[in-house]
């Protein structure tokens, strides 16, 4: 190895890891243990049971969560992390993600928390206050109390709770 393929493989950068189904928090947790620096972006959702409401918090990103560690300790935390299935590559190398993507994530978050609104599917909407302000997108999936919206701009999809005014309808 060269020196600064060596230095690379020590340099820590966020990583995209898959987790199986709904076991986010139980890996983040395990991650967290084993000394990790560790980022699972969670969103407030009301979800109803039979005799009551109950705000939890969900995954904004269903199944993944985000792993700060270079080379040597990405297989580590597959080996000794159960529910962590792999790490997501792109075009033969991990997926990274920097750290201005990763407070981005956060700033919108913070700026979407207890957020409400009233769409319809298939409107596209353009964002008018927050991080993603003047973002455009696409409403793909309505809820009562949340919505996904596809943003091409980024190739996201984005679950997020969205005041009325907040959004305002394009077509």
């Amino acid at each position: 190895m060269t020196p600064n393929s060596d230095q690379k493989d020590l340099t820590k950068r966020w990583l995209v890891g898959y987790t199986t189904p709904r076991a986010e928090k139980q890996v983040y947790e395990k991650l967290l243990k084993q000394g990790y620096t560790v980022f699972l972006p969670l969103a407030k959702a009301s979800r109803r049971w039979s005799d009551r409401i109950k705000i939890v918090e969900i995954p904004l990103f269903t199944s993944y969560i985000f792993v700060k560690a270079n080379s040597h300790e990405i297989y580590e935390s597959l080996r000794n992390t159960p529910g962590l299935i792999r790490y997501l590559y792109i075009e033969g190398k991990f997926a990274e993600v920097s750290d201005k993507e990763i407070d981005n994530i956060k700033k919108f978050l913070s700026k979407t928390e207890g957020y409400q609104f009233s769409f319809e599917e298939n409107q596209t909407v353009e964002i008018k206050d927050g991080v993603l302000k003047g973002r455009r997108g696409v409403v793909t999936k309505l809820g009562k109390d949340k919505l996904q919206l596809k943003i091409e701009q980024f190739g996201w999809v984005v679950k997020a709770e969205v005041f009325k005014t907040q959004a305002k309808v394009v077509d």
